[in-house]
């Protein structure tokens, strides 16, 4: 490699460090072996050759009971269920009805015994009642206007903010 001048660059080093070799004529030969083994090398490659030969087969991939083909179309059909079925917001917002119904349920219990047993209130127990209330409220209000309101791209910019800042809906 032919050497550059001292003004030519700071990477000048960096340069004459990591160059490659020139290749020899024998670094390039492969033996008729290696060859052999890599399959049809003739023919165009396609992805999809690939995937169509193991599909009817049944046989493990990666070691899994079930085929990539066979994961890939579960894998859709859960994908377009999860995004389009109406029930699954229905069911999280359901879910966490219980579980802010079960977090009131237990601040109201710590309420109670802590006045029971003479134990000082504190805030944390107070808030947890007060959020936990307006989250039931919210949480049925927002479901109902759901799936009995338009869509939020069709709302006047009013009734989006309307949504998002107030519980109770009005007429502005």
């Amino acid at each position: 490699m032919a050497r550059l001048p001292e003004h030519a660059s700071r990477w000048r080093n960096f340069v004459e460090v990591t160059a490659h070799p020139p290749p020899t004529s024998h670094s390039e030969k492969v033996g008729t072996d290696w060859l052999a083994e890599q399959g049809d090398l003739n023919t165009p490659w396609n992805q999809k050759d690939l995937e169509n030969k193991g599909a009817g087969s049944g046989d493990d991939d990666n070691g899994l009971l079930v085929g990539a083909r066979r994961r890939r179309i579960w894998y859709k059909r859960i994908h377009i269920m999860l995004l389009n079925n109406p029930t699954v917001p229905l069911t999280f917002r359901a879910l966490i009805w219980v579980l802010s119904l079960l977090a009131l349920a237990l601040a109201s219990s710590v309420f109670q015994l802590s006045n029971q047993y003479g134990f000082a209130q504190k805030p944390s127990t107070i808030m947890a009642i007060v959020v936990d209330v307006i989250a039931l409220i919210y949480l049925i209000y927002i479901t109902y206007d759901e799936y009995s309101g338009k869509p939020l791209g069709l709302r006047s910019p009013k009734a989006k903010m309307r949504l998002s800042t107030s519980i109770w809906p009005r007429a502005w």
